[in-house]
């Protein structure tokens, strides 16, 4: 008797043993078509002294197992089975793992029904769950991804956990996410695996109606193709890929697995990979949700901060100025020289307009950009100065830019800022707008601004000057931050200022 690689005990050189009465007389020779007809494998066992012996096994367990039914008869079942190694464990739950003739490994739920004899004999039928229990072990990992999704804080973080948990848990080694861009009208790759981009190098963008992914967004149902290079829709003709696995995000984008064999994948990929592209939209969903949620509170906080600091306006900033008008004003009353005080008044009503015009344009420009257009900063700018006309300062514009932005406030900024430069950098000021890396920038000839001032130039109610109202950069700021870009201010070639926009 010997081992065969399948695992399964045969009889080599010696004839099968002879039968006693007790072993083979008892009807097990005899044919049991219900029992030969069971789908599954199934083997008949007697308990004895020594363990359990084979007396029959049916045509599913011989074919199964590799093995012919006399050469096991009489055989210990404890012996039938060579078990691979499972980390030192055969059975787990009342599942035993066994070896099938294709040498792998396949894990089988044993059954026992005791038959209906008076020898107490027994039918042990193996039920193959290698796949159910892959599924629960995949449906378990999908549930913890799913937990790990509904955590991200983050669309980024949301795409990639998608895009690993399609190569870890479903097998899926060359994936990736494509985005939705609105403002194109294109899908665009936004995460994708190791082996994606080796096969690929850079992953192309599809625009609408061209290619098989758009097909499985626009209709927003699961596509599987077998050989993409049939489909009309095919994106690139020479692609590497074979088979396709497209999977709809909604109406925020589809998660593409690929191939380079054809016909890789089945139904149950994809049963789960719809499972996983669910989870991963309703997870941006609910980070989008959140962010909104996120931006109303910091925009309710940042209108509880303008109201407390439009009361600090109120009852100091245009308190001194009408308090000066009063006091002027009765000693115009009292005096014969009313024409100086009438001029100080006039005064403390210009800088009083000057105030309230501040204060309006500060307070619409704490808003958010909703809608932005394409402007050209150089048009832009010209608009501004021409407004300006001041006499004796120049203007030199550099830039051909053109920035996605709401035109009036960025109309706004400039004029804030040319405004300041002239202020600041006296009547022959001059005055240069020119690109650098990432952005435009204003810069002028005059004093500039100490390092240690510069901090606080945004601030609302600093200024330098004397006449200053303290808005004008502070609005420039709020605009910049509306936008969602930054600024800072450093010193030019000319000693001046020089306020940097990164767009």
């Amino acid at each position: 008797m010997h081992v065969g690689n399948n695992g399964i005990r045969h009889v080599g050189d010696r004839p099968a043993p002879a039968r006693s009465d007790g072993e083979c007389g008892d009807g097990t020779d005899r044919p049991d078509p219900l029992f030969d007809a069971l789908p599954e494998p199934a083997v008949l066992t007697e308990r004895t002294d020594a363990g359990e012996r084979v007396l029959r096994i049916n045509g599913a367990f011989a074919r199964t197992f590799d093995c012919e039914r006399d050469a096991v008869v009489g055989d210990s079942l404890a012996d039938l089975f060579q078990r691979p190694e499972r980390d030192g464990e055969s059975e787990v739950d009342g599942d035993r793992v066994r070896e099938t003739i294709d040498g792998t490994e396949r894990e089988f739920r044993v059954r026992r029904v005791p038959a209906d004899d008076p020898e107490g004999r027994v039918h042990s039928i193996y039920t193959d769950v290698t796949e159910r229990t892959a599924d629960e072990t995949t449906l378990t990992a999908l549930h913890e991804t799913t937990r790990r999704l509904m955590a991200a804080e983050s669309t980024e973080a949301v795409l990639d956990i998608g895009v690993h948990a399609a190569r870890d848990i479903l097998g899926f080694d060359i994936n990736a996410i494509y985005r939705y861009d609105d403002e194109t009208g294109t899908l665009v790759p936004a995460v994708t695996t190791e082996r994606t981009e080796a096969l690929l190098g850079e992953l192309p963008s599809f625009p609408g109606g061209t290619s098989i992914a758009w097909r499985a967004f626009e209709t927003g149902r699961a596509v599987v193709r077998d050989d993409v290079r049939e489909d009309p829709d095919v994106f690139n003709s020479d692609t590497p890929f074979r088979s396709e696995l497209l999977l709809p995000l909604g109406d925020r984008g589809v998660l593409l697995a690929g191939s380079t064999e054809p016909a890789a994948f089945r139904e149950r990929d994809r049963a789960l990979g719809q499972m996983l592209a669910a989870n991963v939209e309703s997870a941006l969903e609910q980070v989008e949700r959140e962010e909104t949620l996120r931006e109303r509170e910091r925009a309710l906080a940042r209108r509880n901060e303008r109201l407390e600091e439009f009361a600090s306006i109120v009852s100091h900033d245009l308190r001194t100025p009408l308090d000066l008008a009063g006091a002027h004003l009765e000693l115009a009353a009292e005096s014969d020289e009313a024409g100086a005080h009438l001029d100080d008044v006039a005064a403390a009503h210009r800088r009083m307009s000057a105030l309230i015009g501040d204060v309006l344009t500060w307070a619409r420009e704490g808003d958010l950009v909703e809608s932005t257009e394409s402007v050209a900063v150089a048009a832009l700018v010209s608009e501004c100065w021409d407004d300006r006309q001041p006499e004796g300062a120049t203007l030199e514009i550099g830039t051909d830019r053109t920035v996605a932005a709401d035109r009036s406030r960025l109309r706004q900024l400039f004029d804030n800022l040319l405004g300041n430069a002239v202020t600041y950098a006296g009547p022959d000021a001059s005055i240069r707008v020119g690109d650098f890396e990432g952005g435009v920038y204003v810069a002028d000839d005059g004093p500039g601004v100490p390092p240690e001032e510069r901090g606080a130039v945004f601030d609302f109610g600093h200024t330098l000057a004397a006449e200053g109202t303290g808005f004008g950069l502070a609005i420039v700021g709020e605009i910049v931050e509306a936008h969602g870009w930054s600024i800072r201010l450093t010193e030019s070639e000319t000693g001046g200022a020089r306020f940097e926009i990164r767009f």
